[in-house]
């Protein structure tokens, strides 16, 4: 993953908080806010870059030598049922099924790798044209991008279409707001603010605020101390906007879906249980394989994961309903 160029992690360390007295004025109290907030979210920020860096590695170590352990013996599984299919043995319903089977897995592998035996196997069983079915898929996703998101995939790259709909997906849920709901009015009075910002003013700010020690916070007036916190907001806003971003392109990247929202914490975790849940996938497929040359336990077999493909499906399904229904009640919303 392509490390952050924004100026939102690189502005802002280390500035210290006005320390006086009781009875500090609201341009100290919002500037001491917007000083929490920027330190914040800069921390969290480093922790998604430290959680990823740990991930890629690991994912690459440990996770990939297993999936393409897994996806040979799929391969495997795939050409020993289309052997099995035409077994004068083998009944309707079980041919039925197993043509399932193939065009599932068939259609898992073709969708991480082209292979034409795996193509033809594919039309053999479904009667379509993958690379053709592709396609259309790819078409009606575009164009839904485009009509919805304003996101052309023929010109943006995927992972920065994927920003662009997280960027998207956010900002119309809390109405157009560039920042997270939940903050205290001064600090959303501030970023109001910095619609109408002074930019050589706030640039200016902006080189300053990165030199200013402890003496020289607590010695500002209010009239600079506004200046500050307005290039304080729009640090905060570009922080969020980039921790936003990095989290829809990790996902993007490891194929996991977009909600709900996932804290650093949790991504070691997450790709324990992946490696277990492989780990099982794996020993369990090496197990079948050899068995399914025999008659009973192949029908029994079929039987079982025909019905696993078909709770997955309703699973999908029912993530695909729910994430319509959470789009259409924020574009109602914006109406």
């Amino acid at each position: 993953m392509a490390k952050s160029t924004s100026k939102a992690g690189a502005t802002g360390a280390g500035l210290p908080k006005i320390k006086r007295g009781a009875g500090l004025s609201g341009a100290q109290k919002q500037f001491n806010k917007l000083v929490q907030l920027v330190d914040q979210e800069r921390r969290h920020l480093v922790q998604w870059q430290q959680a990823i860096a740990v991930y890629e590695r690991r994912f690459a170590d440990e996770y990939q030598p297993l999936q393409r352990r897994y996806d040979e013996l799929q391969t495997k599984l795939v050409f020993a049922l289309d052997q099995a299919h035409d077994g004068r043995q083998v009944g309707m319903e079980d041919r039925i099924g197993i043509a399932d089977v193939i065009c599932d897995v068939t259609g898992q592998l073709l969708a991480e790798r082209a292979d034409d035996a795996l193509k033809q196997l594919y039309k053999k069983y479904s009667g379509e044209d993958y690379d053709a079915e592709a396609g259309a898929q790819e078409a009606a996703l575009s164009t839904t991008l485009l009509e919805q998101f304003g996101v052309d995939l023929e010109r943006a790259s995927p992972l920065a279409a994927a920003a662009r709909i997280a960027t998207k997906w956010r900002r119309d849920a809390l109405g157009g707001q560039p920042g997270p709901a939940g903050e205290d009015e001064q600090v959303a009075a501030s970023l109001a603010a910095y619609a109408a910002r002074d930019v050589p003013a706030l640039l200016a700010a902006r080189r300053e605020i990165e030199h200013l020690d402890q003496v020289t916070v607590n010695a500002l007036p209010d009239q600079r101390l506004q200046q500050y916190s307005q290039v304080l907001s729009e640090q905060l806003a570009e922080l969020r906007d980039e921790i936003e971003n990095v989290e829809i392109i990790f996902k993007t990247e490891y194929d996991i879906a977009p909600y709900p929202e996932l804290a650093p914490a949790q991504l070691s975790g997450d790709l324990d249980d992946d490696l277990r849940t492989l780990e099982d996938d794996l020993e369990e497929l090496e197990y079948d394989l050899p068995r399914l040359s025999e008659l009973r336990y192949l029908q029994k077999w079929i039987g079982q994961r025909r019905d696993r493909i078909a709770e997955r499906d309703d699973e999908l399904g029912m993530a695909d309903d729910e994430f319509l229904s959470t789009m259409s009640e924020i574009f109602r919303q914006r109406r």
